[in-house]
Formats: C-alpha cells, sequence, structure tokens
C-alpha cells in the first residue's frame, strides 16, 4: 500500500522509470477526488480505479474484485452488478428535481449548426429506482437553494441507468441510458458525468458526495476552470493556497 498526497511534491517513480511529483502523478491519473485508490496487479497493470468515497460492501466487493482477479473476467460494473441483482429492483419512479431537462433527450454538443457560445456546459445524473444514496443525493444535497441555482446554469439531464431511455450522447451517438452507462463503465448510482460544450467529459462523480463538494464541482464547472486546471484537485488546491472562498 503506497499513500499518494494529491497536493504534495515528493518523487514518485512509476512503473516504467519515469518520475513524477505526487501532484503531477496524480494529475496524471485523473484524481480530481479523494480518496481515489489505484489496484495494480503483479505485472504492473491497473486492475481497477475506484474514484471517491464508496459504501462498506462496494469497498468490500472492490477488494475481492481485485484479489480473486475478477479484473480478469469481467468489468467491475458487471461484478457489482451480479451482486446488486438480489435486491430486485422495480419500476418506481425516478426522484424528481425541478432542474431536470425533458425528454427526448438529444445531448449532442459538436453539431456545427450550434453557436458554442450559447451552450452550457452539460451534466448527466445517472440514477435508477430504490437506491438509497439516490434518495440521500436528492433529500440532502440537492434539496440546497444555492445548489439548485448553479445547476440552472447547466444543461442537466437524469437518466434511469436501468433501462432503455433513448438518448444521442454529447458525441452523436444514439444510444439508451443502460448502454450508455455501460460504455462509460459507471459503477455507483447516483453518478454524475459533466461535458464541455464541445461534448468532451469534464470529470465524473461516481462515488457519495455532499452539499460542500458538489457545490465546488459546480463552481469549477460553471467557472470553466477546467480549461485552466487539469483536474478538480488541482483547481481546489489553488484556491486554497491563494485563501479563496471554497466549502
Amino acid at each position: 500500500m503506497i499513500a499518494i498526497d494529491v497536493r504534495g511534491d515528493r518523487v514518485v517513480t512509476d512503473f516504467r522509470g519515469k518520475t513524477w511529483s505526487e501532484k503531477s502523478f496524480s494529475a496524471h491519473r485523473k484524481t480530481n477526488f479523494t480518496p481515489s485508490l489505484l489496484f495494480y496487479n503483479s505485472k504492473s497493470q491497473l486492475a481497477l480505479k475506484l474514484p471517491g468515497y464508496r459504501p462498506k460492501y462496494q469497498f468490500r466487493a472492490a477488494l475481492e474484485y481485485v484479489a480473486d482477479a475478477h479484473y480478469q473476467r469481467e468489468s467491475f460494473r458487471d461484478y457489482l452488478t451480479r451482486a446488486e441483482a438480489a435486491l430486485s429492483f422495480g419500476l418506481e419512479e425516478l426522484n424528481e428535481h425541478e432542474v431536470f431537462m425533458s425528454p427526448p433527450y438529444d445531448l449532442q454538443r459538436n453539431n456545427k449548426n450550434r453557436n458554442k457560445s450559447q451552450v452550457n456546459p452539460l451534466v448527466v445524473f445517472f440514477e435508477h429506482p430504490r437506491c438509497h444514496a439516490c434518495d440521500i443525493l436528492h433529500g440532502d444535497t440537492l434539496s440546497n437553494p444555492e445548489v439548485t441555482t448553479q445547476l440552472f446554469e447547466l444543461d442537466v439531464v437524469q437518466l434511469n441507468s436501468m433501462d432503455n431511455t433513448p438518448v444521442i450522447t454529447p458525441d452523436g451517438k444514439q444510444t439508451t441510458s443502460k448502454q450508455w452507462a455501460e460504455d462509460l463503465n459507471l459503477t455507483f448510482a447516483p453518478s454524475m458525468v459533466f461535458f464541455d460544450e464541445s461534448g468532451k467529459e469534464i470529470l465524473r462523480v461516481e462515488s457519495v458526495i455532499r452539499f460542500y463538494r458538489l457545490n465546488n464541482v459546480l463552481r469549477y464547472v460553471i467557472g470553466k476552470e477546467y480549461n485552466n486546471y487539469p483536474t478538480f484537485q488541482a483547481w481546489l488546491h489553488e484556491i486554497r493556497k491563494n485563501n479563496m472562498s471554497v466549502k
């Protein structure tokens, strides 16, 4: 086990002998959230990346997934899906929120006929019914007026990751909500995936998130700070270093 400070300057030597500072290595591995865990096998291959805080059962599943070499046979998403199938999710409705756009979901951002200056960044909420973490998100974080105000500055879409709602993705691909979640290899619900005005993914939140962190993520995206800082953590470090307001 190796602990790396995402803001640190100690030297990290990777598996190929290349040296980095801790913060540059963290940025290279796109470590937007802490804690993030990178699991490598004996051949120095990345077996699993687990970004952000996860519930105990998912953390235990991650350890078993790597230790028992399930990554050689299936994705972590598929591994979790088999376990969670026992919960027998029903067909109940998703949680509602006033910021969510209505279907049809044409999320294409690279349409040449669209003026990019008039296109907002996009965030897609992938959820599903009978999702306890989704209920907490809506009952707590998304009920905060400050968060709602910021979300109105984005295009916001909610999709059920377990059904086949038609979607046109930011890069123009026709698919379904379930297939898109699989293509993105999302392993947690709710997951939030942010895209810029060109349809490029900015970052994703695949973990339990509370007000203070989501509030800062929204500031990072709405302020288009992704154009100036390689990761959310790099931006967060800078504003803290300069004693700027951060919650």
